[in-house]
């Protein structure tokens, strides 16, 4: 059946089998699917069906596809709700809140463009083709839908006696389609009153598809391409933290060969992260468009020929200056790394993936001191860089054992890439992330006239894409309520983590009087921690969701910070050691269910760009909060060299520190339990039945 003939029914308005309000079959039997608010509902040649409004009003997102771009701006201008649109290869990509509508051939659609789904609510689709198509179009669905459970109406009639559609299929051909796959479950059939477009006698049936278990899905290891894949993945993930800690180590070493002075040779640290900051969302975003499993690759490549470089430089300058240029692979490989672990892993198993990656950039925070002290004194400072070379060679080997399936393929859009936008955001991110790390808290002329440049920059970064045809960021994304609760939750939460990265030498030194190696031993704990709590936070993700364990972890790191801030100086090293792993236990789930909730309800097209989102939210926590903890703990701490401080105005400004941590906490928690909540739509658009 070619496109045309759809075409041609829409604008003779023939399709005659679209209802004015929600189907009563799937008001009466959406419950047997047992999805929980916010789950993402497939609906394939959906028209302009009312059916999504009904969906929408329930609290679950929606994606669907439609040929007919008539019917598509018909059906938004009936919900009222307006769309953004953009080329998505061979299809249209209407967006919204909650809702993704791709425009064109639903076999042009791909597993990858669909994003991950709950369910599929077939209305009249499988129907609406004839037998020929109907076989392939239900092992189309099967795949690019990863087998889920479907709700499927049907109808029953003597074909001889109309010409469809929609046509007859009878419960041999659906079991013929789906059987191997699915248990088939007959919910409800009912005789049609005055029969089919009041022509013929028919029937109309509702089916439930649950898949079936497959024998020793729980014990079965997966395949080695996947195994391999996840390793590659997490190696990037751990040598873009390890490009940052590892070198930290060597700067007094640096300062001497370079005859530099300590300021100078931080810019070897600071050119590292704000490379990072600055591109990590245009990274993001440049997988989306040519394929993440390709860039990923660039990345990593570009990473290790960095390092190696880093290794050979001749002048601090040139140093610097590659370690742009790696930091350019880092941003890419954090960005990608996270985004396509969801695409790999089974979707049951996405939070132990996300724990996995988190305790990996975990690992390179926790050990590249040590590995850099440990290269320093056996090989030589250059060791510390060049080291990354051949492990990004073994992360290149890793990740091309899974090559790109065809569905993976991707079509760069028509509109050109914008570089506007993406020059605008690099602009600001620097103004910004400078004049956060400049003065070490204390805010100067030049901090402020940074901010200034931020702000506008900004602006004109805002006005720019909400005029771009193909933006760098669709405005429309931080539409969605839930996306922009995680956004800001991540942002939050690094500005906390941060309270003990900075605060913690200094009380450990000056309060307890620790040596530096004691200190660094204690602080080590902390990442430790969450080296070893990734992973089975992500199952307890698995296991319990994304939104309970966010709040879980939230609590976990307010009540940490709440103990320190009241933490007497007797209780000594194992008082302040204990709330410091409870802290960066939360931290760990939370960060692991944060990025589950975000990354498994984004549609495929996007999900580079979320990613980048993710990261950037959280280096720019890290940065406001070492610049402002920072500011906060000197001023409550008399604002004197902290070598000559007493004792108990360090321990003052400790508590007042961690108190502003606890309300930052508060805060975060507050902010989720008032917008992580099922989005419904106005009553007056609501098309259900009352």
């Amino acid at each position: 059946m070619k496109a045309d003939f759809w075409h041609q029914r829409w604008n003779n308005k023939e399709i005659q089998f679209h209802e004015h309000t929600a189907n009563p079959l799937l008001v009466r039997h959406l419950h047997s699917l047992a999805l929980p608010p916010g789950s993402r509902v497939f609906v394939p040649m959906c028209g302009k069906t009312l059916d999504i409004g009904w969906l929408l009003a329930r609290g679950h997102r929606v994606v669907a596809a439609e040929l007919s771009e008539d019917a598509v701006e018909q059906l938004f201008a009936e919900l009222g709700i307006e769309a953004r649109k953009t080329a998505a290869g061979r299809l249209i990509h209407y967006q919204a809140e909650h809702i993704d509508m791709f425009v064109g051939d639903v076999f042009d659609v791909s597993r990858d463009t669909l994003g991950p789904v709950d369910a599929v609510y077939d209305r009249a689709a499988l129907v609406a083709l004839p037998e020929e198509m109907r076989r392939r179009y239900a092992r189309h669905i099967n795949e690019i839908a990863n087998t889920a459970p479907q709700l499927l109406i049907s109808y029953e009639y003597d074909q001889s006696l109309l010409d469809g559609p929609p046509f007859a299929v009878s419960e041999d051909e659906i079991a013929g389609h789906y059987g191997r796959t699915h248990e088939l479950t007959l919910l409800e059939r009912e005789s049609m009153s005055g029969g089919l477009k009041g022509k013929c006698p028919a029937a109309q049936s509702v089916w439930l598809l649950r898949p079936k278990p497959k024998a020793g899905d729980e014990q079965k290891s997966s395949p080695p391409e996947t195994r391999w894949q996840v390793a590659g993945l997490s190696l990037t993930m751990l040598l873009a933290s390890l490009g940052t800690s590892v070198a930290n180590v060597a700067l007094p070493t640096l300062a001497q060969e370079f005859g530099a002075s300590l300021q100078e040779v931080q810019w070897i640290v600071i050119a590292y992260l704000l490379a990072i900051t600055v591109l990590i969302v245009g990274a993001g975003r440049l997988g989306d468009w040519f394929g993440r499993q390709r860039l990923l690759m660039v990345g990593v490549a570009v990473f290790a020929a960095a390092s190696f470089l880093s290794g050979l430089a001749p002048s601090l300058g040139f140093l610097i200056a590659t370690r742009v240029v790696q930091g350019l692979g880092a941003a890419v490989m954090m960005s990608l790394a996270l985004a396509t672990i969801s695409e790999v892993v089974p979707k049951g198993k996405t939070g132990s993936a996300m724990g996995l990656l988190g305790a990996m950039s975990a690992a390179g925070t926790a050990f590249g001191p040590a590995l850099g002290g440990l290269l320093l004194s056996l090989v030589g400072w250059r060791a510390i860089f060049t080291i990354n070379a051949p492990l990004g060679l073994l992360a290149l080997v890793l990740l091309r054992q899974r090559q790109t399936p065809a569905r993976e393929a991707r079509e760069p859009s028509r509109n050109p890439f914008d570089l506007l936008g993406m020059m605008l955001l690099g602009i600001s991110l620097t103004a910004y992330a400078t004049a956060m790390t400049l003065g070490r808290g204390h805010l100067g002329w030049m901090n402020v006239a940074l901010l200034a440049v931020a702000g506008i920059g900004t602006t004109l970064f805002v006005a720019v894409e909400s005029r771009s045809p193909s933006p760098l960021m669709p405005l429309a994304l931080l539409h969605d309520r839930e996306r922009r609760t995680g956004l800001v939750l991540s942002l939050l939460v690094a500005t906390v983590l941060m309270t003990s990265l900075v605060v913690g030498p200094f009380y450990l030194t000056y309060a307890l009087g620790l040596s530096a190696s004691q200190v660094g031993l204690i602080m080590s704990a902390g990442p430790l921690v969450v080296v070893l709590a990734g992973v089975p936070a992500g199952r307890l993700v698995d296991r319990h969701g994304a939104s309970s364990m966010t709040f879980l972890g939230l609590t976990a790191i307010g009540a940490s910070t709440m103990t320190l801030a009241l933490l007497p100086v007797s209780v000594g090293v194992p008082g302040y050691a204990f709330p410091l792993m409870v802290m960066t236990a939360g931290y760990a789930l939370f960060q692991t269910a944060n990025n589950t909730a975000m990354m498994s309800k984004v549609s495929s097209d996007q999900r580079g760009l979320v990613s980048g989102l993710l990261n950037l939210s959280r280096n720019l926590g890290l940065i406001t909060g070492s610049s402002v903890i920072t500011t906060v703990f000197a001023t409550a701490s008399g604002g004197q060299d902290l070598a000559i401080t007493p004792p108990e105005a360090v321990v003052r400004g400790m508590h007042v520190a961690f108190a502003a941590a606890t309300a930052v906490t508060l805060a975060a928690i507050v902010f989720a339990l008032s917008h992580r909540r099922p989005q419904q739509l106005p009553e007056d658009l609501q098309p259900c039945c009352s």
